[in-house]
């Protein structure tokens, strides 16, 4: 998974994400292990929502038996409804806005060397870039339930063996894999695609431009858009106004920082501009926003 940090969007390792969005009381399950696992149910309880957005250093894994979570992946905010399973990528822009009472599942939380062993490149961009949400039914939701139950039993020993947590770990995503079509092939589209994302993370402050980005990859705007639009469903230029505007929101949790300050590191000259774009993509304005943060907190 991409691990590059970009500006202004906070990095947290596992241990800061237990200490700033969950109770500390509930902490004492907690182990600073390459692979963790935890019982969404009773993670849940304690999981101060909504989060503010953020950036894990870290990969994790929701597999959500009952219940829902309404979470922020990347530019987007998704309601998934159980049974599904939900894959987050170290460096991904995420939040959890909402949980519903008494979720059941499981979350497994993994580090990148451990992910490299397991699964191919192609197959990490399958379910981690093209395919981060997994429905399952009646059938397959017992079937990863039970991976999940023996992955939890064996993280609750006092000693857990990574030599039996790492198979399993290994089962339950080739499984996924075979649920989301092991045999799909990425196309040109798709690795043009997922390399405009990279370049927009990376230098979007400065360049918001579709032209920029179309000779980075020495293609035309015309070609890139058409990928765009394919792939992600979206324009190249909405995309990259987007992901301008999340990475606002996270800078307007900083309750010292006026818009105005905001607009400017956002390489924006015109503040009022800003506004007009933030409210377009949101519904309501920056300092609206702001006002929410406060009322959250």
């Amino acid at each position: 998974m991409d691990t590059s940090k970009t500006k202004g969007i906070k990095h947290i390792s596992s241990a800061e994400y237990i200490s700033r969005f969950v109770n500390t009381y509930s902490t004492a399950q907690f182990k600073n292990a390459m692979v963790q696992v935890y019982d969404y149910q009773n993670h849940s309880k304690f999981l101060k929502t909504p989060t503010t957005l953020f950036r894990p250093d870290y990969n994790y894994v929701i597999y959500l038996k009952s219940g829902f979570i309404k979470k922020q992946l990347g530019t987007e905010m998704k309601c998934i409804e159980a049974p599904a399973v939900v894959f987050v990528g170290a460096g991904h822009v995420v939040g959890m806005n909402e949980v519903s009472a008494d979720p059941e599942g499981t979350i497994v939380v993994f580090e990148n060397d451990l992910l490299n062993e397991i699964l191919s490149r192609q197959d990490l961009l399958k379910l981690f870039d093209i395919n981060p949400i997994i429905k399952l039914n009646k059938k397959t939701s017992p079937y990863i339930g039970a991976l999940s139950d023996l992955l939890l039993h064996e993280y609750q020993e006092n000693k857990p063996d990574i030599q039996i947590i790492t198979p399993l770990l290994q089962a339950m995503f080739q499984k996924l894999l075979s649920l989301s079509d092991r045999h799909f092939v990425l196309s040109q589209s798709h690795l043009i695609a997922l390399r405009f994302k990279e370049l927009v993370y990376r230098n979007f402050v400065q360049e918001k431009s579709v032209s920029y980005y179309a000779r980075e990859m020495a293609i035309t705007e015309n070609y890139l858009n058409r990928c765009s639009n394919q792939i992600l469903n979206k324009s190249a230029k909405k995309f990259i106004i987007e992901v301008t505007v999340l990475q606002s929101r996270i800078l307007l949790q900083d309750m010292g920082k006026h818009v105005a300050e905001i607009a400017n590191e956002l390489n924006f000259d015109d503040p009022a501009y800003f506004a007009r774009i933030f409210k377009k993509v949101t519904g309501i304005s920056p300092s609206d926003y702001k006002k929410q943060i406060l009322n959250n907190l």
